[in-house]
């Protein structure tokens, strides 16, 4: 679908061609010329009135402030009175017949350039009204134009924020459930790790337990060790004293072989002197 400056720039190229339309005045024309220009004329008019039409209905609401519409159908209605002028000269020029009639000839010659210049110019001042009412509406829809583009671009620029802002939302959503997720994770990890704590509590109070046990059992340990050295060394001790006692009866009882040997000796010496004696 055109837009409203498309429509404008159509209808401006369209007037200038009608205006481009009658390099030689009309009135100067010879009949089949004429009839053959007038035609082009009023087929290039009934196609602009065609367009203007068209840009009435496109700009109805949006550009009502913009387009002056009863003076848009006043051009309108002006151009189709013109094609209308156009077509009635056209039948009249095309169903003339020749008279010869010299007074009639000279009555046409004057009026005929007449009404032709007269369409001519009613044709281009019209032209030229509507150029220059085109030119101003399309200077005042240019402004509108650039402030619903800026508009546009400003609610386009909004969503855009607003897409974002969407965005950074669900990217915010995921990072909170995200950090739920870790923050479940971690409160799981230090109910484990309390947990192990309390098992390692516990084991540490048994060990300490078992350790106190040990110990009073290391200490009894010792105690009866330090019983045994004791009893040890009094053992050797006395097993000293009795080797002791032992060596003295020992001696005691060699020296009293040693008497006895001696006496025996000095027995068996004096029993041997006894014998010799007899």
């Amino acid at each position: 679908m055109k837009n409203i400056l498309e429509y404008i720039d159509q209808l401006l190229i369209k007037s200038r061609e009608i205006y481009r339309l009658m390099p030689t005045p009309l009135y100067k024309l010879e009949k089949k010329e004429l009839i053959d220009k007038l035609n082009e004329i009023k087929t290039s008019l009934e196609s602009l009135s065609k367009e203007i039409l068209e840009l009435n209905k496109y700009t109805v609401i949006q550009y009502s402030s913009e387009v002056n519409f009863s003076k848009m159908d006043l051009f309108y209605q002006n151009f189709l009175m013109i094609s209308n002028n156009i077509n009635s000269q056209m039948f009249l020029e095309i169903n003339k017949k020749e008279i010869n009639h010299d007074l009639i000839n000279i009555k046409e010659a004057i009026t005929r350039p007449q009404i032709f210049y007269d369409i001519e110019e009613q044709l281009k001042n019209e032209i030229t009204l509507f150029l220059s009412f085109l030119e101003e509406v399309k200077t005042k829809v240019k402004y509108k134009y650039v402030d619903l583009s800026n508009q546009k671009k400003s609610i386009e620029e909004l969503l855009r924020i607003i897409q974002d802002k969407e965005e950074d939302n669900k990217l915010l959503r995921k990072k909170v459930q995200d950090y739920k997720w870790l923050e479940s994770k971690e409160r799981a990890k230090e109910s484990l790790i309390t947990n192990l704590e309390n098992e390692l509590i516990k084991k540490i109070k048994i060990n300490e337990k078992k350790s106190v046990l040990l110990n009073v059992h290391l200490l009894k340990v010792e105690k009866e060790i330090t019983e045994m050295y004791k009893v040890i060394k009094k053992l050797t001790l006395d097993i000293d004293e009795s080797e002791k006692a032992n060596l003295e009866k020992e001696k005691l009882a060699l020296e009293l072989i040693k008497e006895l040997k001696d006496e025996l000796l000095s027995t068996r010496y004096a029993l041997s002197k006894v014998y010799e004696g007899k």
